[in-house]
């Protein structure tokens, strides 16, 4: 006796429906556990570079806002040296250039000049400077004008920034000279450059005074939308974050796996981005 076996004719199309819909739910809950990672993996990662950097940037601040204290106070101190008011008296400078150089070992200032009261260098650390001429540099005139210690950036030939302080130096209430005293802060720009960090300072103004690329100088941020060859300093920015396919450029107009940090210096308006 042969029994008929009698098969519902619409369970296989629902069962091949079945399978379709667990399939997609399945790859629908792996799409989002990657996209939820991602995002997770992504703002740890954010999360942690922001706090190095913050600290970097808190640092290069210390390290800037040090450096222009600890030169603020050498041209009062040279200004009532009484040895240096002597040699301005006599005009005798034979000892005074190795007096300053055994002063700028000792404080670690970048470099300092003797200015007699007609602007010519009389000593210098450097003494390929004796003998010029500088009665017409802001630091001069500025410290002759004032009673105070000054500030100036003058802009070199080579299209760097020198910034001193300078002072001057009175026989009574007579004017007999000005002592100038650079702020180290190109050495700065060395440490950034050498540790591969992308770094700017601006001034009130928003110019460009200070970087890690010199390229960069004398620029506005916003004209760095408009640097058409890569900056080596993005390149390594780019590197480390891990985006390989957007160039520096694209990534200053795009945004792409750049994150921007910016303090205030407390100086002249001065900030560090």
């Amino acid at each position: 006796m042969v029994r008929l076996i009698d098969r519902n004719p619409n369970l296989e199309p629902r069962t091949s429906l079945v399978a379709r819909l667990v399939v997609l739910v399945v790859i629908t809950i792996a799409i989002l556990l990657i996209w939820i990672s991602n995002l997770y993996l992504t703002d740890r990662f954010t999360q942690d570079t922001r706090s190095r950097a913050d600290l970097r940037v808190a640092l290069y601040i210390g390290n800037i806002a040090s450096e222009l204290q600890r030169t603020s106070v050498v041209p009062l101190l040279l200004s009532r040296d009484p040895i240096l008011i002597s040699d301005l008296n006599t005009v005798n400078y034979a000892a005074t250039s190795q007096r300053l150089i055994s002063i700028k070992d000792e404080i670690g200032a970048a470099s300092m000049r003797l200015l007699d009261g007609d602007g010519r260098v009389v000593a210098a650390t450097d003494r390929r400077e004796i003998g010029s001429r500088y009665r017409n540099a802001d630091y001069f005139v500025e410290a002759l004008r004032s009673r105070d210690t000054v500030f100036t950036a003058s802009t070199l030939d080579t299209g760097a920034l020198e910034f001193n302080y300078s002072r001057k130096i009175a026989n009574g209430k007579e004017g007999i000279g000005v002592i100038v005293v650079e702020v180290g802060l190109t050495k700065l720009e060395r440490h950034w450059a050498n540790a591969g960090e992308a770094i700017l300072v601006t001034d009130s103004a928003g110019k460009i005074i200070l970087t890690s690329e010199p390229r960069w100088r004398n620029m506005s941020e916003e004209d760095l939308v408009d640097v058409t060859d890569a900056p080596g300093a993005l390149e390594r920015a780019l590197s480390v974050t891990g985006d390989w396919t957007a160039s520096p450029a694209d990534a200053i107009r795009q945004g792409i796996s750049l994150l921007r940090f910016e303090g205030k210096i407390g100086f002249q308006g001065w900030r560090l981005i």
